[in-house]
């Protein structure tokens, strides 16, 4: 979990069940461990940039702005979702 960060830059490489987001502002987090239920939430961020180089097959953003996601390779969206 990753609440009120500010200007930071984050990289995740080791294993987990889900990854929270929640108010943060002009970080970046770069997501490369195996995260088991392929599900990140991310709620009232803004100007973020999530960098996946791990399957995420749920992203789910809420009452956020200015956000990037960014996939590694396409094949690790496989048949998930994006919300906004």
């Amino acid at each position: 979990m990753f609440s009120d960060c500010k200007a930071s830059t984050f990289r995740v490489t080791s294993h987990c069940v889900k990854i929270f987001v929640e108010r943060c502002t002009g970080c970046t987090f770069r997501f490369e461990g195996r995260i088991i239920t392929a599900t990140i939430e991310v709620d009232r961020c803004e100007e973020c940039n999530l960098l996946c180089s791990t399957k995420v097959g749920t992203m789910q953003c809420e009452q956020s702005s200015r956000m990037n996601l960014v996939y590694a390779a396409k094949e690790l969206l496989g048949k998930g979702w994006i919300i906004w």
